[in-house]
């Protein structure tokens, strides 16, 4: 009897290892499939999310610059070189009026000829006749000579030229679908220089007769000799070959890009003791193809200026390309654009 029952009690303790066993293997399925099906759930909401994110982003940039353009009067920075200016001069670069430019910037000289060139200059001489501390040859151009009376423009500036049929090569930077469609335009658009209603008393009389005053309030203080521009200043670097991405479009993974921000700038025109005032519009997420700013951004065969200013019009249209998902390898670019009305009755 004894060995009866010892031998019932070891095939039952043989039956119960045995269904542990399987009782194991099946919850290892299950907690595997169970971890796979949450890690899919997970990279999926964190997708969404990060497109949600991106998408947000880009909307709130566009209202921020829609309310601080509201009832501006955009200007077209342009000049004309008035003494020779040689390929080794980093001192100063005299032209015929530096008013409506930024306080420092990017300069292009001889747009759509061989001797196209982009410079930097740190500051405005108080005179208005000069840019000074010069960097030349930048942006993918060589410094070289430059006669008088050559055409200068601010390289924030994108307009559409006076011709806009069949023009030749040499006259324009860029092709852009606008507002009623196809527009030729001068410059690369990565910034706009406005003024906006003032009252230099401090109080809310915007008016001197029936004339709105125009300035900028630098410092707290409205000034009418104060300007404001918003422009775009590169903050990281963004290589197709490191994301595998075809951002563009074209086909291949060799495009560089700059990743930036959208920043206000105020200053005083012909006054450098005023402090000048630089805030951020939002997040650097802003994308630009290096040594091709305004270029094509979405491979459908037009420029993408981020500002393109009609002063005939009065139409600002604005086009951002914005980026995230940079830190997870997973780049997501939404474009977002609007066009705004601006007071551009007072000229210059």
């Amino acid at each position: 009897m004894r060995l009866h029952r010892f031998s019932a009690r070891s095939r039952r303790a043989g039956h119960t290892l045995l269904e542990l066993t399987f009782s194991i293997s099946i919850y290892s399925v299950i907690l595997l499939a169970t971890l796979t099906m949450l890690e899919r759930d997970t990279h999926l909401s964190k997708s969404v999310l990060s497109t949600a994110h991106v998408e947000q982003m880009a909307q709130e940039l566009i209202y921020r610059l829609k309310g601080e353009l509201a009832n501006a009067h955009g200007s077209n920075p342009a000049a004309i070189v008035t003494e020779e200016f040689d390929d080794n001069d980093t001192t100063q670069l005299r032209v015929d009026s530096t008013l409506g430019f930024p306080s420092s910037g990017t300069l292009i000289l001889a747009r759509g000829t061989a001797a196209e060139e982009r410079l930097t200059y740190s500051e405005l001489e108080d005179t208005e006749e000069y840019f000074v501390g010069l960097e030349r040859g930048l942006q993918c151009t060589t410094a070289t000579d430059h006669a008088d009376g050559v055409d200068l423009i601010w390289a924030g500036l994108a307009e559409p030229i006076g011709r806009q049929d069949n023009p030749q090569p040499d006259q324009y930077d860029g092709l852009t679908m606008g507002v009623l469609g196809p527009v030729y335009f001068r410059g690369d658009g990565s910034g706009f220089a406005y003024r906006k209603p003032i009252d230099p008393t401090g109080g809310n009389d915007l008016l001197q007769g029936d004339q709105l005053i125009w300035g900028s309030v630098v410092s707290g203080t409205a000034n009418e000799d104060g300007w404001s521009c918003l422009e775009y200043l590169p903050r990281y670097e963004f290589s197709e070959v490191t994301s595998g991405r075809d951002i563009n479009n074209d086909g291949d993974l060799l495009d560089l890009y700059d990743i930036g921000v959208i920043s206000r700038r105020r200053w005083v025109t012909g006054n450098a003791d005023w402090d000048i005032e630089h805030v951020s519009m939002g997040p650097a997420a802003v994308l630009q193809e290096r040594c091709n700013y305004g270029g094509d951004m979405d491979g459908d065969g037009f420029d993408d200026p981020l500002f393109l200013w009609d002063k005939d019009t009065r139409q600002l249209q604005i086009r951002l390309f914005v980026i995230g998902g940079i830190a997870t390898n997973n780049p997501i670019v939404r474009q977002v654009e609007s066009t705004i009305f601006l007071r551009n009755e007072v000229e210059l």
